[in-house]
Parts: structure tokens; C-alpha cells; sequence
């Protein structure tokens, strides 16, 4: 008997609209919608038959990206990411920690609304774990963080979470910190 898991490490990307729009000449300058939507053409890859059923053609490339997919998923997944990703931020535009300006921390807060929101589409059925620290970073489970075990949001350590999913003693768990700012759960690497 295996019991197969899924495990999603800073890659639950969103489809907005970016802070700074760019025109898209390759991977680093384009949003991630249009590098997949590029790679969706070139591609041609075999999507979760459910959810391009549910999508048209021209938004099948949806499939790509964890909010969209996750409903369709019947492997239970354990998803970490960071509330104001970095990788997300400089992909909308923003090179530099958000807090540095007001304007740019009011498109990270909206982004990290936009970003809890999508965990809720996918929370229906209850068998998936979110894992979502208010930090400005990318990836946490690496080996060149050796602070992930450290990391908690409302007193759940990352590293219990991930106990609970792996031997199944939750059925389901959003852990989303409640601070909204980059940086503000004193536990962040």
C-alpha cells in the first residue's frame, strides 16, 4: 500500500495583473500568465482533462497554475508560499522589498488578499494543507534556509504542519498569518 502526496514549495503563482507592466521579451520580463501562456503554445502539454474541460481553449494555460488546478487534484496536497513571494513581486514589477514605498506595499497587500483568496477556491474540499507566512522570500524548503524549521504562523511550526499532512492527522489546514505586511511574522528567514 503507498499513500502518494503532493507537496507545492513557493509555486502557487497568480495570474494578476503586474505592478509594472512590461513588454514580454523573455522569461525574467514577462508575467507568469504570459510565460505560460507562451509555453502553452509551444508546448502543447497534456493538461488535467477535467479542468480543460472546463476551461476554453484559448484559457486552457489556466491549468498551469495551482488555483485553477487545485479542485481537480485528487492527490492531497501540502501548499507553501509566501504571502508576499518574491519571485511573484519581481515578476509584477517590484525588484525591491514592497515596505520600502507606500504604492508598491499597497500592490503586495492587494496581491497577498488576491493570493488567500485563491486558497479559499480550492479549500472546498478540505483535504489540502496552506502554509501561507507573511514574509517577503521565495522557497523555503532548500537547504540553504536553515531557518524553515523555525518558521510557525499562529504557533504551528511549518515542521508540524507538514507532520500532520505527511501522517494524516488532519484532514485539512489553512494556516495564513493574519499580519499584512512583508516581513511582519518574526519567525521569516
Amino acid at each position: 500500500h503507498s499513500n502518494v502526496l503532493g507537496l507545492v514549495d513557493s509555486g502557487w503563482f497568480l495570474d494578476s495583473e503586474p505592478y509594472v507592466p512590461r513588454t514580454c521579451n523573455d522569461t525574467m520580463s514577462c508575467t507568469e500568465q504570459e510565460c505560460l501562456q507562451k509555453g502553452a503554445q509551444l508546448w502543447q502539454p497534456q493538461l488535467d482533462a477535467e479542468c480543460s474541460a472546463a476551461k476554453t481553449n484559448a484559457s486552457a494555460w489556466e491549468c498551469f497554475m495551482g488555483y485553477h488546478v487545485a479542485e481537480f487534484i485528487s492527490t492531497r496536497m501540502f501548499i507553501f508560499q509566501f504571502r508576499f513571494d518574491l519571485a511573484q513581486m519581481d515578476h509584477d514589477g517590484i525588484e525591491n522589498d514592497p515596505s520600502q514605498a507606500q504604492d508598491t506595499l499597497t500592490y503586495a497587500r492587494e496581491s497577498a488578499q488576491h493570493l488567500t483568496e485563491t486558497f479559499s477556491s480550492a479549500w472546498g474540499t478540505k483535504k489540502h494543507f496552506f502554509f501561507a507566512p507573511s514574509c517577503y522570500h521565495h522557497v523555503i524548503m532548500n537547504g540553504r534556509n536553515p531557518s524553515w524549521n523555525a518558521l510557525s504562523i499562529g504557533g504551528v511550526l511549518l515542521t508540524d504542519a507538514i507532520d500532520m499532512f505527511v501522517n494524516g492527522t488532519k484532514d485539512g489546514l489553512m494556516q495564513i498569518d493574519d499580519c499584512d505586511s512583508p516581513g511582519c511574522n518574526p519567525t521569516c528567514p
